[in-house]
This record gives C-alpha cells, sequence and structure tokens, in this order.
C-alpha cells in the first residue's frame, strides 16, 4: 500500500490507517475514531473515504445497527481481501491490465473509471 498511500490527504491517510488496524467498522464508528463527527466534518470524511475508494484501498462490508438506522461497514481492502491484495502485489503491471481486460471487457464503466483514477495516482506519485 506505500505507493498507493502516496498523495492521500491526512484524513484519508488517518481513515486508513484506522481501518488497517481494525476492519471492518462502521461508518459511525470510523468517524468518532479520526474525530470526524458533526457537521463540520462531513465533507472531510465524504472527501477522504472518496480518495479510499478511488484508490480501492478501503470496500463496503455489510452492515452494523449503529442506532437509528443501519450503518455501512467499511474495511481495509488489504484486510477484508487479503488473499487478493497479495496476489495482486505479487502480479506484473501487463498481468494485471491483462486480467482486468479478461474479467471486465474492453467496455467496462468500471475499467474506464479506475483507468483515470490511476492516472490520477501516477501524477501524483
Amino acid at each position: 500500500t506505500g505507493k498507493m498511500k502516496q498523495g492521500l490527504g491526512f484524513q484519508s491517510l488517518e481513515v486508513l490507517e484506522t481501518l488497517e488496524q481494525d476492519s471492518p467498522l462502521s461508518t459511525k464508528e470510523i468517524k468518532i475514531a479520526c474525530d470526524l463527527t458533526g457537521k463540520i466534518n462531513v465533507a472531510n470524511y465524504n472527501r477522504a473515504m472518496g480518495e479510499l475508494y478511488k484508490r480501492l484501498l478501503i470496500v463496503g462490508y455489510g452492515e452494523k445497527d449503529d442506532g437509528v438506522f443501519p450503518s455501512a461497514m467499511m474495511g481495509a481492502t488489504s484486510l477484508i481481501y487479503e488473499d487478493l491484495w497479495q496476489a495482486a502485489k505479487a502480479m506484473k503491471h501487463e498481468e494485471s491490465k491483462t486480467l482486468i481486460e479478461k474479467k471486465l471487457g474492453p467496455d467496462s464503466f468500471f475499467k474506464k473509471t479506475q483507468a483515470k483514477n490511476l492516472q490520477t495516482i501516477m501524477k501524483i506519485q
């Protein structure tokens, strides 16, 4: 995750490090652990989670009854899907591109979005 962390904002890093220590956590638990509670922090929380989602560093992993309504559970991808994470780390770039093309096809919206996200990440690094 070293290269994938480069260029992340402070709050994104804090959320990721929290989830790398304990996953999955509910939205409420993440906000409390990272001091992102209250209306004043809504934009900061959303920005942090967006950065992490774009890099596929976090994944949704069920729901938890956190009071009034169920809350999404989030986890560090490296923990929730540890076997896949390790396999991906061992893969060569061309091999991963071929696998993505095979699984998703050339016109996949997900594939196109991830290609844009990867370009942005590479510019930051």
